[in-house]
């Protein structure tokens, strides 16, 4: 149950949550930061080829997909959607020390438990879980102190943009980019 906390079902709950719950520009940020994740997950996945445990030795998985293992999708997505989540509510509501370090707490072991879960399951090893909570801290990092800023001024004026530069501009070089290597990996890696 606790693995589903970081499965794609999941993601459609928590994406329209934040929606709810952030202005636009700040759910846009956690939306990218899930969306590049899974865009990275591709492609690194293609990159490395590492097979899960079971398909090398006699363990039974109890669910999972016959793709390759390195880095675990759980661990980058729960790295980075729940890191990034933590750190716009902490930003949001002003929290005090006491509160982000409790907080902080409670997502990292969330973030754990999703990860044993699928060491458990037998779908993951240590290295993969690893990479995966290795890449989901450098997308928070990314999305929450390289590119908030920038996110946040081109979001919040979208409305004074015409269409050209809402469909070509950085980010959405950077999206197609990112999204084109992985759609061919998938094709062809």
């Amino acid at each position: 149950v606790i693995s589903e906390l970081s499965d794609k079902y999941a993601y459609v709950v928590i994406i329209g949550a934040t929606y709810h719950v952030f202005d636009v520009p700040n759910a846009f940020v956690v939306t990218s930061t899930i969306y590049t994740a899974l865009g990275v997950l591709s492609i690194t996945k293609s990159l490395f080829h590492e097979a899960r445990p079971f398909f090398v030795a006699e363990i039974t998985p109890t669910k999972c997909w016959l793709e390759y293992g390195n880095p675990s999708g759980h661990s980058i997505t729960s790295s980075s959607l729940y890191l990034t989540i933590w750190d716009l509510v902490c930003r949001r509501y002003n929290a005090d020390q006491k509160t982000r370090r409790v907080s902080l707490a409670l997502t990292l072991a969330t973030v754990f438990l999703i990860a044993a879960s699928r060491i458990y399951h037998g779908v993951h090893t240590y290295n993969q879980i690893l990479l995966g909570w290795g890449l989901g801290i450098s997308l928070y990092y990314f999305f929450c102190y390289v590119m908030y800023e920038e996110i946040i001024h081109f979001v919040s004026r979208t409305h004074l943009y015409p269409w050209r530069k809402l469909l070509f501009n950085r980010g959405t070089f950077a999206f197609y980019t990112i999204y084109a290597i992985a759609i061919f990996n998938f094709c062809f890696g």
